[in-house]
C-alpha cells in the first residue's frame, strides 16, 4: 500500500501487475516454519532455477526475434521513402503535363 495526499493509505491492485501473458508461474515467499521447510525449499531450488532458466531463455529469444523485427523495418524503411518520392514526382509530373495540355 501507498500513501495518498492525504496521508491515508491507497489500495493497490497487486493481482493486475502480477497477471502475465503467458501462463507462467509467480514465486511466492513462503515463511520460514522448520528445518523441514528449509531441505523442502532446498529441494525446490534446482527447479525454481531451471524455471527461471526456461524463461531467461524465452526472453532473449523475444527480445531477439523483436530486434530482427526492427533490423527488418530499418532495412524498408529507405527502399519506402525512394518509392514514395518517385511517386511524388512522376505525380508532379502528370500534374505539369495536364497543366501544358489544357493551356
Amino acid at each position: 500500500m501507498g500513501e495518498g495526499k492525504d496521508n491515508k493509505p491507497v489500495e493497490v491492485d497487486t493481482s493486475s501487475i502480477k497477471q502475465t501473458a503467458e501462463d507462467v508461474s509467480i514465486l511466492n515467499k513462503k515463511p520460514w516454519s522448520s528445518p523441514k521447510s528449509l531441505a523442502s525449499n532446498l529441494r525446490e531450488l534446482p527447479q525454481l532455477k531451471r524455471e527461471q532458466m526456461n524463461h531467461n531463455t524465452r526472453f532473449k529469444v523475444m527480445q531477439s526475434n523483436i530486434e530482427e523485427c526492427k533490423l527488418n523495418l530499418l532495412e524498408k524503411e529507405p527502399v519506402i521513402k525512394m518509392e514514395t518520392l518517385k511517386v511524388e514526382a512522376e505525380h508532379k509530373h502528370l500534374n505539369l503535363v495536364t497543366a501544358c495540355i489544357q493551356f
